[in-house]
Order: C-alpha cells, then structure tokens, then sequence
C-alpha cells in the first residue's frame, strides 16, 4: 500500500469520525461546491447500516429523459465501524 493510499484512508477515517451518522441505518450527505469536474460527485457523506459498517457515500443529481428529477449514489465500505466513529452500540 503506497504513502498516498495510507493517507487518503487516514483522511477518510477523521473525516467520518466527525460528520458519519451517529445512529445505525441513517444517511448523512454534504452538498460538494468545489466540483473537480462534470464527473465529480455533486454530494458526498456518509452512511452506516444495521451491522454497524461505515460507507463513504458519493452522490450525483440527475434528469430523467421524463424530467423527473433523481439521485444516484455509490457506497464505498471503509474500514470502520460505528463504535470506531463513538457510536455506543
């Protein structure tokens, strides 16, 4: 594992040690301003589930060719669970 992965993961460890949801099966997501590109996420966050698991949350506002309006999300699973996060389970 190089330097760069071992601090993006420190990173993501603090980061959902702040703002992760402190209670099981809830999602929390942050409006992203400083989009990189067209790509990039427009929310990300955080979400835990009944197992007490930490997902990194990426989320993206899209247009149905019906114009109904959605929100797609992927999970990325980081090594933490709620009681890492000082959820008392």
């Amino acid at each position: 594992m190089s330097l760069q992965t071992n601090d993006y993961k420190e990173k993501q460890v603090e980061s959902a040690k702040k703002y992760a949801p402190k209670e099981k099966n809830k999602m929390i997501l942050f409006p992203q301003s400083d989009k990189k590109n067209e790509k990039s996420p427009d929310f990300k966050g955080y979400c835990s589930d009944d197992m007490e698991n930490i997902y990194i949350v990426s989320g993206w506002s899209n247009t149905s060719k019906t114009g109904n309006k959605y929100l797609s999300a992927s999970l990325e699973k980081i090594d933490l669970t709620c009681a890492d996060v000082g959820i008392p389970f």
